[in-house]
């Protein structure tokens, strides 16, 4: 039999339920799980909105394209010329203007500045803090002569307490004066003062998108930006100006303004009035009270599930609505009178017994679920060091079928020291986290990370082994270490490889001489200047090209920066063969380039220094060579040895 509530009862349990609901409402305990479901809601009502923004990036693409960072601000003063020629209706510039950059550059973007309505365009205010220790904030606003020209607006973007971005200020008060933010700015004055929430079921897709460079070099069709609101600011990863928001996981910070923006034009989701929603809440906690007053717990229970699937879709229906009901408090209060009306009908002792037998079954389950879907190898090995149970993230890494390795030794195909005695080798490694090898049937070699554990239960005593394959992680060292010694554009070592070398040499006593070399390209920034970076950058690259072609084995190459290269040069003292390396280095650089089918004639001036006669040490070599190369270009020749009296950059002069 099951109990039965009386309607006294039942009426108390509802209010005891409703009150418990609202005290969690007000203690705040639910604010999570309420942004968690809200950003369910926003993810299932996911579109794309008729939208009158277009965002600019300041892509990978575009840093590519321009080749530098931060850029030029005649960049932007172009930028702003072309989206003027477009009839652009307003522009948000993203972009921290606070420092003076080269004269002419800062009066081209005045410049470009002057041309437009100064409502037209907005620069940012930043809120940080004036140092990584300081809890102060400081304002940091763009230069006189450009804001002079454009509105101000804050950017500054106030995470929630577990760091994601859900709502936007509409105004700051700064130093005595109310600033609005950039959506304020770019939307219209809004008198509603209280932090508005971000309309995340706004799909990004809804504005325009361009990169910075398309844009700057006229490969978009200026109808695209006719009357448009543009927001420009930084999309790389690299530019760090990525924040944590809901649904998308994380946003450039001009996509998140310019869903604030879009968001104040249509109107942000508003929640339900205060006083409706208690009413609600009431309503649907006596209904469901009454429904489950005489019902066993599993008919209880199916009904419960169907008001919860009830409250989800309530929810979800209000939001398309553009109404935010507070749907987890309905959830609660079905959870609460279930709970209620099920320990009325059942014995204490019979629920504990279901309760824990079903989290033992939970639990099972899970652990069941993690040893099996794992990426990380686990192994079950008993005190003798035989594989009792192995996941198949281990027969994957050794490439066998599945229990292939369950009866196996562990020592037989995990390599550690440890593990020469498995019994003491494995309780020594008890806690530790060790890398060993583990080596597949065909005898390939793959290194781990190694953790174990060791339980001691009533049969005994076993070790989990946890494996980790650490492959992919050499690999990334490996290109992390190749990027950090290599020049991006020409492959070749850079400075750092260089100094790494020559210190390495110096260092070893064998070596008795050595000679470094200083090459410069002559009418290299001519090449840029008429042509453009592209032919500089394939002129730089057929040059390293030739230059590894000719020293083939005679040296090591290095680039610099910019249009200079060193070698350090494999000529065992011998200034005959020294002399002949230079020679066939020049020759090598005086044949024409060819860059779109125009040919393009360079030198180049080579200076030398030697060692130890002109340096013992790395830096002085580098530093003598340079200064050699220099005189060869004052001389107009094509080389020169390091001379200390011709050194126009000694202390003595």
């Amino acid at each position: 039999m099951h109990g039965r509530l009386t309607p006294a009862r039942w009426a108390i349990s509802a209010s005891v339920v409703f009150l418990v609901a609202l005290i969690l409402q007000a203690s705040g305990a639910l604010v999570r799980w309420n942004n968690l479901l809200i950003e369910k809601y926003s993810l299932w009502s996911q579109r794309e909105v008729a939208s009158n923004l277009v965002v600019i990036g300041i892509d990978a693409h575009s840093l590519s394209e321009l080749n530098s960072w931060p850029w030029p601000r005649g960049n932007h003063a172009k930028l702003l010329d072309v989206l003027r020629d477009a009839s652009a209706a307003r522009v948000f510039i993203d972009i921290d203007f606070s420092s003076a950059s080269r004269v002419e550059e800062d009066q081209a973007l005045a410049t470009a500045l002057t041309r437009w309505n100064r409502n037209q365009i907005v620069l940012p205010l930043f809120l940080q803090s004036a140092s990584g220790s300081d809890e102060a904030l400081t304002l940091t606003r763009p230069l006189p002569q450009f804001a002079m020209h454009s509105s101000l607006a804050s950017v500054n973007l106030v995470p929630d307490k577990d760091s994601i971005v859900r709502v936007a200020e509409p105004y700051w008060d700064i130093e005595g004066t109310r600033v609005p933010s950039v959506f304020s700015s770019l939307a219209g004055d809004r008198r509603d003062t209280r932090s508005m929430p971000i309309d995340f079921s706004i799909s990004p897709a809804s504005f325009a998108y361009y990169s910075y460079s398309d844009i700057l070099r006229g490969r978009v069709a200026l109808e695209e930006l006719r009357g448009k609101t543009v927001l420009i600011g930084a999309a790389a990863l690299e530019l760090g100006d990525m924040q944590p928001v809901p649904v998308h996981r994380s946003l450039p910070g001009v996509v998140i303004h310019a869903l604030a923006t879009q968001t104040a034009m249509i109107g942000p989701v508003a929640p339900v009035p205060k006083v409706v929603a208690t009413l609600i809440l009431a309503a649907w906690t006596l209904l469901f009270a009454w429904l489950m007053r005489r019902g066993p717990w599993t008919l209880n229970l199916g009904l419960a599930g169907a008001a919860l699937l009830a409250a989800l879709c309530l929810g979800l229906v209000a939001y398309h609505l553009r109404l935010r009901l507070d749907t987890l408090m309905l959830m609660c209060a079905v959870s609460g009178t279930f709970v209620s009306a099920t320990l009325a009908s059942l014995d204490a002792a019979d629920l504990r017994a279901r309760i824990l037998a079903r989290l033992a079954n939970k639990r099972r389950a899970v652990l069941d679920s993690v040893f099996a879907s794992s990426y990380d190898g686990i192994l079950w090995v008993d005190e003798a060091g035989i594989v009792i149970s192995a996941n198949a993230a281990v027969h994957s890494m050794l490439g066998v079928a599945d229990q292939g390795v369950v009866g196996r030794p562990v020592g037989s195909f995990l390599m550690h020291d440890f593990l020469h005695s498995p019994a003491n080798g494995l309780a020594s490694m008890n806690g530790r986290i060790l890398e060993a090898q583990v080596i597949s049937p065909i005898g390939t070699g793959i290194p781990v990370e190694v953790s174990t554990t060791l339980a001691e239960h009533e049969e005994g005593r076993h070790f989990t082994l946890i494996l980790r394959d650490l492959r992919e992680r050499r690999t990334q060292e490996a290109r992390l270490r190749h990027q950090a010694t290599h020049d991006a554009l020409t492959g070749l070592p850079n400075r750092y490889q260089l100094v790494e070398e020559l210190e390495r040499r110096v260092a070893d006593p064998a070596v008795r001489t050595m000679s470094l070399l200083s090459l410069n390209l002559a009418r290299f920034k001519e090449v840029n200047d008429t042509l453009g970076h592209d032919a500089g950058d394939t002129v730089l690259c057929a040059a390293a090209f030739r230059l590894e072609r000719v020293l083939a084995g005679r040296g090591m190459i290095s680039r610099m920066d910019g249009d200079g290269f060193t070698i350090l040069a494999e000529c065992d003292g011998d200034h005959g063969r020294l002399l002949s390396l230079i020679r066939d280095l020049g020759d090598s650089l005086r044949q024409s380039f060819e860059f779109e089918g125009i040919p393009i004639g360079i030198g180049v001036n080579i200076g030398v220094a030697c060692y130890p006669k002109d340096g013992i040490d790395s830096l002085t070599l580098l530093k003598k060579s340079s200064v050699a190369m220099y005189s060869a270009k004052r001389t107009s020749d094509d080389m020169a040895f390091y001379d200390a009296n011709a050194n126009q950059h000694s202390v003595r002069r």
